[in-house]
Formats: structure tokens, sequence, C-alpha cells
């Protein structure tokens, strides 16, 4: 059996050790820089750089490290039994689930014949992924949550900044009562993020705020066994199909909406800029459409239509293009795209192009379903 210890390192570890103590209602265990979380010990440590480009990041970053003395984890685990909350889930970030879950099998039980682990929802919304939950061999946490990116939000964030890894922790309160435990947090300054309480892989969920966008992120749940996917109309308040949403020009009044979902996606950003960038894009040229459902704004689109240089033709350009959510693959990304499409026809798109990262399978599925071709140039990118 592989044994594994549970780090967080960070650039000033004393500076987080007081933070998480605050944010999670846990003092450190005596004279040292770690947390007894119930089943296993977290242990803040010093950024230890990796090669000559590694440097700390905001926030610093989780590491499952491989330890020669089972022994010394063992103990720990039988000597936390009374803290106010236990480790419950690791979150991996990854590109792919399948994949990840053949090359982590080490640490994996086999799954049953025919499944590839516990039931789970199919996206964890708060961080932007779809989710397979295993439970683990060796490892601190009970555990492991898969997440594969599925917008361009937390989980994509994580793997733009940190690569393939542990990412999040799933953390669940004493007696399970996730309400009561963020009441108390709320003496301390501490709440739940934006999007508040929702299901997730393990049960009902809050992420806390306060964590970076590419993480880590530090989730309580009510850790409970998945529960099955939300059948459809489950998601989303005010819809049940793209059939009863509608495309229109956004205005300013979006902006406060626009803002909440681009952070949502780990681009934190203000109404006040996005509505100035509104404006912005209030040209035949160039449009924001919002999709709108029971009068709320669920999803937008950004694109320009641009001239060639080398013939005398123009192309378009989508630049962005966010869904909330609660409301994904039920096809307003599609009529979104299809909206944006038709309006840069009308303003002399010879064809139209988009960019999907490498940690965006879903999106590059999306498109490649709309008649895009990814076969036909490749995307280079560099900061000045």
């Amino acid at each position: 059996m592989h044994v594994a210890r549970l780090t967080w390192q960070a650039l000033d570890p004393d500076v987080l050790v007081a933070d998480l103590a605050r944010r999670l209602g846990v003092a450190p265990l005596a004279g040292s820089r770690s947390f007894d979380l119930g089943s296993a010990v977290l242990h803040v440590v010093p950024w230890e750089r990796e090669g000559p480009g590694d440097r700390p990041l905001s926030g610093g970053r989780l590491m499952l490290e491989p330890v020669a003395d089972t022994r010394a984890e063992a103990v720990d685990g039988a000597v936390l039994a009374e803290s106010s909350v236990r480790l419950v889930g690791i979150g991996w970030s990854t590109v792919e689930l399948e994949r990840a879950a053949g090359e982590l099998s080490p640490w994996l039980e086999d799954a049953a014949p025919g499944r590839s682990g516990l039931e789970a929802p199919a996206v964890d919304p708060q961080l932007g992924a779809r989710t397979l939950v295993r439970r683990t061999a060796g490892l601190p946490a009970d555990v492991m949550v898969l997440l594969e990116a599925s917008t361009e939000g937390r989980v994509a964030a994580s793997l733009a900044r940190h690569g393939e890894g542990p990412c999040a922790i799933y953390l669940r309160p004493a007696g399970g009562d996730l309400d009561a435990w963020l009441a108390r947090a709320s003496g301390r300054g501490v709440r739940a993020g934006r999007r508040g309480l929702e299901e997730g892989p393990l049960g009902r969920q809050a992420l806390l705020a306060g964590c970076p966008p590419a993480g880590p992120h530090v989730i309580l749940t009510t850790g409970n066994r998945p529960s099955p996917s939300p059948s459809a109309g489950e998601y989303h308040p005010v819809m049940n199909d793209a059939a009863s949403v509608t495309v229109r020009d956004a205005t300013a009044e979006d902006a406060g909406r626009f803002a909440a979902l681009l952070t949502d996606e780990g681009y934190p950003a203000g109404a006040t800029d996005l509505a100035a960038r509104i404006e912005i894009f209030s040209t035949p040229e160039s449009r924001v459409l919002a999709a709108e459902a029971g009068g709320e704004v669920v999803g937008f689109i950004a694109y320009h239509v641009l001239p060639r240089f080398e013939v005398a033709e123009r192309f378009g350009r989508i630049v962005a293009l966010v869904v909330d959510p609660g409301v994904r693959e039920r096809g307003i990304g599609r009529l979104l795209m299809q909206a944006a499409e038709k309006r840069a026809v009308a303003s002399g798109a010879s064809f139209i192009e988009v960019t999907a990262g490498h940690h965006r399978p879903d999106a590059k599925r999306l498109f490649e379903s709309l008649g895009y071709d990814a076969n036909l140039a490749a995307y280079l990118r560099k900061r000045p």
C-alpha cells in the first residue's frame, strides 16, 4: 500500500497557518505548523522550488508526498478524533478523468466492473469541473475527487497555474452540520463564497470565500456518499431547456451579472470595468450577446469581426463564451454560438474562429460539433 502525506507549501508558512486557523476554527498542533483534520494531518511547509521557473504563488499549493515511515502518519490518524473538521476528500485537477484514474491507480481502490468509481454529480459547480470520485488506498483522505475542467473556472485556473495535481481539500464539519459550522464561522469573519451552498460530489458544499482563483480551494461539505446526478430541470430554477432562453444584445445593466460569471470562471472582474467593455463592444463589428431565462442572465458571448490583410475579406472571432454552471449541457452555449455566428456573417465574416485551451476538452467538443476544424491552425501565445 502506498502512503503519502498532505502538505500545503507556502512562501510564508506562518502567515498561512494563522489564516487557516482562523478560517477552519482549528488551532495548529502544539509546537508545529500542522493541523489535526480528524483523519489525517495537514502539514504547512515552506515552498520547495522544483526548478528555475518554479516561483512561489499566491495562496501556495497542495502536494501529496510519499513517506517512507508509514508509522508516523498512522499514529496521526489514531489520535485525531476530536477535530472540528475532518478531511474526507482531496480534489485532483486533471484534463482527462479516466486517464488520471488510471495513473493514480496505486493510490485508488479498484472500481467495480463497469464502474469508474462512486456515483457523483456530473459537475462540481463551484469549481467548474466534471467529477469522478474514487475511494483511496493509503492517502490521508477517504476519497479522491478527480476534477476535469468543464468551464474556464477554478479547476481550469488551477491547471493553468499548477498543472495536474491536488488543488482542493474537502472537509466535513464534526457531526456533519454544515449550516451550523458556517454560522459559527461567520463569527470569525469567515463565509461561504458567492454561490453559497450547492450540491457537490460529496453532498451539499460551500467553497470558502477568499480562496485564490487557482487554488488551493477549501470546501466544506456534508461529506455524504455522492447522490445521483440532478435530473433535467433541477439545475437552475428559471429554465428547463434552451427553448426557454432568449438571446439579446448586452447592456450596461448586465455588467454586474457578467462580472459574477467571469469571477466564478477564475477571471476576477468588477461591474464598472465590465460596463466599459460592453460599451467598447457595442459596434456593428464587435458585440456582446446575453442569454436570458426568466429575466435572469444565464450566459454571454462576445465576438469581433476583423479584416484580413492578405485577402479582401473579413472573419469573425469568438473572444469570450461563459455559461452559468447551473445550466451547462443544456444547449445554452450552442445557442449563443449560433447567434454570434449569424451576427458575424451578417457583418461580412467569411468564416468564424474560436480557441479552446487544452484543459477544456468539453469546449473543444462543443466547437467541433458545430463544425469547427481543430486541425487547420495552431494557436500560439507570448506575453511581453
